[in-house]
C-alpha cells in the first residue's frame, strides 16, 4: 500500500506500474514471466470484494423500509378514520382542505423524523458493538465512524419516508363529507340542518 503524491490519479499510477512489470519482465523473463503489476484505490479493492454483499443488504434494507412506509400509511389511515368527526368540524370551522392535509402530514413526518433519529443512535451503539468485538488491531487507514455524510443520508430517508407514507392517507382522509359526518356524529334527539353548505346542529321540536 502506498499513498499517491497530490494531484496524480490512480489511473496513471497504474500505467507507470505496468511500464515497470513489462521492463522487469524483459530484464528477468524467468522469473516474471508469470507477475504482472497495476494500481487500483483502496477503496475500489474493498469494494470489488464486498460489493455484491453490499449490494444485497441494501436491497434487504430497501424492502424493509417499503413495508414500514406502508404500515406507516396503513397506522395514519386508520387514525385519520377514526377522526372524521373532528375533521368534519375543523372543516365547518372554516379549515381548508389543504390545512387538514398538511395536519396530518405533519403527524406521519414526526413519526418518521422520531425513527430516523432512534436509527442514527443504534447506528453508533452498532458501531461501538461491531469494533468491540473485532480482536485483531485495526489498521489506520480504516475508520469506522458514522459521518454527517450518513447522517444526512438518514435524516432525508426518514423525511421522505414521512411524506411518502403519510400523503395519500392524508389526502384521502381531507375529503370528508362534513354534513354527512356530523350528521352520523348527532346525539339522539339532535338533527341538523345545512346552511351553505355547513351542516349545524339543531333541537328536534318534539
Amino acid at each position: 500500500m502506498a499513498r499517491l503524491k497530490s494531484g496524480i490519479p490512480v489511473a496513471q499510477a497504474d500505467a507507470e506500474m505496468r511500464t515497470i512489470a513489462r521492463g522487469l519482465e524483459r530484464e528477468h523473463p524467468a522469473e516474471q514471466a508469470e507477475w504482472s503489476a497495476g494500481a487500483t484505490g483502496l477503496r475500489a479493492e474493498w469494494a470489488s470484494e464486498a460489493g455484491t454483499p453490499f449490494l444485497i443488504l441494501l436491497g434487504a434494507v430497501g424492502f424493509v423500509l417499503l413495508i414500514v412506509c406502508a404500515n406507516l400509511a396503513a397506522l395514519v389511515l386508520s387514525r385519520a378514520s377514526g377522526r372524521r368527526r373532528e375533521l368534519a368540524v375543523r372543516a365547518a370551522l372554516g379549515a381548508g382542505r389543504w390545512q387538514l392535509v398538511r395536519q396530518l402530514l405533519a403527524e406521519s413526518l414526526v413519526v418518521g423524523v422520531l425513527g430516523g433519529g432512534l436509527a442514527c443512535g443504534l447506528a453508533f451503539w452498532g458501531v461501538d458493538v461491531a469494533l468491540s468485538a473485532i480482536r485483531e488491531p485495526i489498521p489506520y487507514w480504516l475508520d469506522f465512524t458514522v459521518d454527517a455524510r450518513v447522517l444526512a443520508f438518514c435524516l432525508a430517508t426518514a423525511v421522505a419516508a414521512g411524506v411518502g407514507a403519510g400523503v395519500l392517507p392524508a389526502m384521502q382522509a381531507s375529503r370528508t363529507d362534513v354534513s354527512e359526518t356530523l350528521k352520523d356524529g348527532a346525539p339522539a334527539g339532535i338533527s341538523t340542518f345545512s346552511t351553505g353548505g355547513t351542516a349545524i346542529p339543531a333541537r328536534s321540536c318534539w
